[in-house]
């Protein structure tokens, strides 16, 4: 049942992936036509600042998540609502919290966003916009909900729902000249109609119990015994990976910003679909591990690893060879930073698709709090190095930040924490995964050769592109996947056609 909701879940959320790319790459062009380079920068550093807002629940999302999936294998409901309305409670309060952290923050943008052709009132005011999202903040218990049950394509469903409205709106109010402002306006409505359907989804899957202050207390104190890990990785995390377009704005130019996104925007859009594995896996990965059976945990652990970076093969390896005409096709040559960029961005999704993995399997264990070391060393890695390197490569200089804290220090101690707590077999998963490098590391090598693919109209380059995901389909089907991993791709892709 599990297995088949899993399956579920990963294709609800690769469907999500489709139309948000499919909806990215027709829109995008046009908003940073209507609005401007500086203008469109802005508002991507305004979505990473506001993105550190996801850590005003102090952990207790991922917390209670956990908790309540270890709940539902009970399956008590009364136990399950009281942890339930708990949660709503806690966000009810951090709410007022948020929008108090909000406000006395706001000013920063102003020196984040330096650019000679933008009025800082007008930056200010834009962002102020950003707080009406933090009412989200009252249904967040709902979205738990619904992914401690399993139940992401409702999620991802809500994730499409906000692709469309947020993609029609910034177009509509980019075109009618609303500038930075419509764009702001667009994220809010587009990033509060999501909770709309996940309130209506489970207000009737949640029973109306007393819960009294000893209970309240009780629920709190399991919450928190997790939240301390939660918070201090998930923080560390969010500034490792939200700091790149702070840097660059505040160093370079919000234009800067622009150029970094456009550049790398189709690699982030496919590295969802590997990250679907993980995000579609944990659940039962939880339920296997709360039942005892270490040896079947560990198994699913390999095989997962495997998946996912057998996807990033033929979702993000590709990309090496065709970024370049893609990116000169939907904005122009301009936009685009270089092979030497691609490759390294490339490089970085295709570690971190598997090492989110690994960090799903500590959160879901209740083990986090052995990353937390690992997380303070990497944030200090990850932001001083890139901030020296962006004095010498510019856009480059984060991304080379990210992969030296990767290679150096989170894959090896990671590796370490599989190891110590699950009893991994290092060399086992290692050799599992390495042809998947080795395949990656002679893409790269032909693309240095300048081996790449360049084409002046998109009829050229549909058709190249696919000549080049038929390629990597039958090297990967016939070299990398043995028989189980055939049979799960066959499976999806019949379960595609239907």
């Amino acid at each position: 049942m599990r297995a088949n909701q899993s399956l579920s879940n990963f294709l609800a959320s690769n469907g999500r992936v489709v139309i948000g790319s499919i909806l990215s790459i027709l829109i995008t062009p046009l908003v940073i036509k209507y609005v401007g380079d500086s203008e469109y920068g802005a508002f991507r550093v305004f979505l990473d600042i506001f993105a550190y807002f996801s850590l005003v629940d102090i952990g207790v999302y991922s917390s209670f998540i956990v908790i309540l999936n270890k709940k539902f294998t009970k399956q008590n409901r009364v136990e399950i609502s009281k942890t339930f309305l708990v949660a709503k409670k806690f966000y009810t309060r951090l709410f007022a919290i948020s929008l108090i952290a909000f406000l006395l923050t706001s000013p920063i943008v102003i020196y984040l966003v330096k650019s000679e052709t933008l009025d800082k009132g007008i930056v200010y005011y834009s962002y102020l916009i950003f707080m009406f999202s933090l009412l989200n903040l009252l249904y967040k218990a709902h979205q738990g909900y619904l992914e401690a049950k399993n139940k992401s394509s409702i999620i991802s469903m809500g994730s499409i729902i906000q692709n469309i409205l947020f993609s029609l709106g910034s177009l509509g109010l980019a075109y009618y000249g609303f500038g930075l402002k419509g764009l702001c306006v667009a994220f809010v409505v587009s990033s509060l109609a999501p909770y709309v359907l996940y309130y209506f989804k489970v207000k009737n899957l949640v029973d109306t119990v007393n819960v009294s202050d000893e209970d309240y207390s009780k629920e709190l104190k399991e919450v928190n015994r997790f939240s301390k890990a939660n918070f201090l990785v998930h923080l560390t995390g969010k500034f490792s990976l939200y700091s790149d377009t702070l840097i660059i704005s505040f160093i370079l130019s919000p234009v800067s910003v622009t150029y970094y996104f456009v550049s790398s925007r189709i690699i982030s859009l496919a590295s969802t679909v590997p990250g679907a594995i993980s995000s579609s896996s944990w659940a039962a990965l939880g339920e296997i591990y709360h039942g005892g059976d270490l040896s079947k945990f560990n198994q699913y652990i390999y095989r997962i690893s495997r998946l996912i970076l057998i996807s990033s093969l033929l979702f993000i390896a590709p990309l090496i060879f065709i970024s370049r005409s893609f990116v000169s096709l939907w904005v122009g040559s301009d936009y685009y930073l270089g092979e030497f960029f691609i490759s390294i961005v490339i490089v970085n999704f295709f570690i971190q698709s598997v090492m989110n993995f690994w960090g799903w399997c500590l959160s879901t264990t209740h083990h986090l709090d052995r990353a937390i070391k690992m997380q303070y060393v990497g944030l200090v890695s990850n932001v001083s190095s890139s901030i020296i390197l962006t004095f010498f490569y510019d856009e480059s200089g984060p991304v080379l930040g990210t992969l030296f804290t990767n290679l150096f220090i989170n894959i090896p101690w990671l590796l370490y924490l599989m190891k110590d707590i699950y009893g991994i077999n290092i060399l086992y998963l290692l050799k599992k995964l390495g042809i998947c490098f080795v395949i990656l590391v002679l893409c790269l090598l032909m693309s240095f050769e300048g081996k790449y693919i360049e084409v002046t109209s998109w009829s050229d380059f549909l058709f190249y592109s696919a000549l080049t995901g038929i390629g990597f389909i039958t090297v990967v089907y016939t070299v990398v996947m043995n028989q189980d991993e055939k049979v799960f791709y066959t499976s999806l892709v019949k379960r595609f056609l239907k």
